[in-house]
């Protein structure tokens, strides 16, 4: 190894010794060299910058847009509108409270900003709600649920929120099932992500008994990361109105595998007491529940029935008294 490192320093010494010193190159040429380099310098970083420019990361306008409107202060109206928007839609043990508050919240909004547009598409959402799931079935909370999802789209026609609110009055209280399917369809080439849009799709064909439509948003719903807990409760509708309760039990239990919601838990209770008969079951899931989710109108009729079944009369009567007359009475 040394005659080896030997050899090569030789050989490398011997061609350096071989290499012309800059005195045995004439003026002239060195001039000639001098100038040229600037030239050739010029001309690399020429060729470098058009092999580089294809493949520079630019911004997409989206992206200015996103920093413009990051950048731009939110108004004290919307962050209203969205806390109101946050309580209906993040909430998965959503209750009556939930939807009257979202509509306080809305109005101090509407009266700090009358064109908030998302304000607007919130209350209307939370109206039709209270109108056909809360039993406030009075024609000033209908025409309520209308004018308020007609503002909404009047002030954004081409708002996600504008056209879900008007979605939601047609389905319950308006133009009816084909017409808010319809609505939802072209919501959702435009937001093809949007839980909610999928979730209300699920629930118009798997009510309306299209299986298969429903089957279709579901596969799109459970696809989205976190899944659809609402979207499969849906289909637990589906297998009660048909009938097939051991299919029911299966989409219950996998909604509820998702995580708990306020629909999961009364279609668990719908099946243990209606479909299996099975009341201690029922009774143990209802005194597990939230507090807050034992108070809703639905889940203490079931404590009623199977509180009353059970012959635990002093049950009974506690849990109707947490019922509201006018739910009874519809």
């Amino acid at each position: 190894s040394t005659s080896m490192a030997s050899c090569s320093s030789g050989q490398m010494m011997g061609a350096a010794a071989g290499r012309p010193g800059a005195a045995a190159v004439p003026r002239a040429a060195r001039r000639h060299i001098r100038l040229q380099v600037p030239v050739i310098a010029a001309g690399a970083a020429v060729i470098a910058l058009v092999v580089w420019l294809p493949w520079r990361k630019t911004e997409s306008p989206a992206s200015f847009v996103g920093k413009e409107s990051a950048a731009a202060p939110v108004s004290e109206a919307r962050k209203l509108a969205l806390q109101a928007k946050a309580l209906i839609d993040d909430d998965p043990l959503v209750v009556r409270e939930n939807y009257l508050s979202a509509e306080r919240l809305c109005q101090r909004a509407i009266a700090l900003d009358p064109a908030d547009s998302e304000a607007w598409a919130v209350i209307a959402r939370a109206s039709v709600v209270l109108f056909d799931q809360y039993q406030d079935r009075s024609a000033d909370r209908q025409n309520q649920a209308r004018s308020r999802a007609e503002t909404a789209l009047r002030l954004a026609p081409a708002s996600i929120e504008s056209g879900l609110a008007l979605a939601y009055y047609d389905y319950r209280l308006g133009a009816g099932p084909d017409a808010a399917r319809a609505r939802l369809e072209t919501l959702v080439e435009k937001a093809p992500r949007d839980r909610r849009i999928l979730e209300l799709l699920c629930r118009i064909e798997f009510r309306g008994l299209h299986f298969e439509a429903g089957e279709r948003w579901l596969a799109r719903a459970t696809a989205l990361p976190g899944g659809s807990a609402l979207a499969l409760a849906e289909r637990a509708r589906y297998h009660w109105i048909e009938g097939d309760l051991p299919q029911m039990q299966s989409a219950v239990d996998q909604s509820l595998a998702i995580r708990p919601t306020s629909m999961g838990y009364q279609s668990k209770l719908m099946l243990l007491t209606l479909g299996w008969a099975d009341l201690e079951a029922a009774r143990g899931v209802i005194a597990a529940l939230p507090s807050s989710l034992r108070l809703e109108d639905n889940v203490a009729l079931y404590a009623y029935t199977v509180a009353l079944w059970l012959r635990d009369f002093d049950g009974a009567a506690a849990a109707l008294e947490r019922i509201p007359r006018e739910f009874l009475e519809a």
